[in-house]
């Protein structure tokens, strides 16, 4: 087992217990995680490739997640944390933690739904998110306490797929 693993596995694990108790990954926590991975990149990758695939993984996330900050359907604080393991594992290794993320959000989603029986609710909402949209031009934010859900803290599925991707999985 590599150090250097266990060390983006705990901090993706302290990152998720810092979203349960606070609501909130501060931005420095995320700082601190983008020098660890520009220098763990550094030090194992020979320059400039390292400095490539530090800002390739890092920049991943925030261009692929953008649209979702935009309309507020994802807070700035996930897509950071996925940059910040994106910088610390390179380009392949951050794709399919992203991926794997939504995968592991989407099986918590349908959890959440079933559990609160409301998927009806929660696809009104929607619809009715869209359509305001569409009516006035005006992005707000996508809120699920108000439609009484608990919200799904994405720093938990964030911590799932590092989980698999230290255990070999991808």
């Amino acid at each position: 087992m590599n150090v250097l693993e266990w060390v983006v596995v705990l901090y993706a694990l302290w990152a998720m217990v810092l979203d349960l108790t606070r609501g909130r990954i501060s931005n420095g926590y995320l700082i601190f995680g983008w020098a660890v991975g520009l220098i763990k990149m550094l030090i194992l990758v020979p320059f400039p490739y390292s400095f490539l695939q530090f800002i390739g993984g890092a920049l991943l996330p925030i261009i692929l997640l953008f649209i979702l900050f935009y309309f507020r359907m994802m807070g700035a604080g996930d897509i950071k944390l996925l940059s910040v393991l994106g910088g610390m594992l390179g380009i392949r290794a951050s794709l399919s933690i992203l991926a794997c993320s939504f995968l592991a959000g989407a099986i918590l989603s349908i959890g959440i739904l079933t559990v609160h029986r409301s998927w009806s609710r929660r696809f009104r909402f929607f619809a009715h998110y869209v359509y305001n949209y569409k009516a006035t031009g005006i992005r707000v934010p996508y809120p699920t306490k108000s439609i009484g859900l608990d919200s799904l803290h994405f720093a938990v599925p964030v911590f799932m797929a590092v989980l698999l991707w230290k255990g070999g999985a991808f």
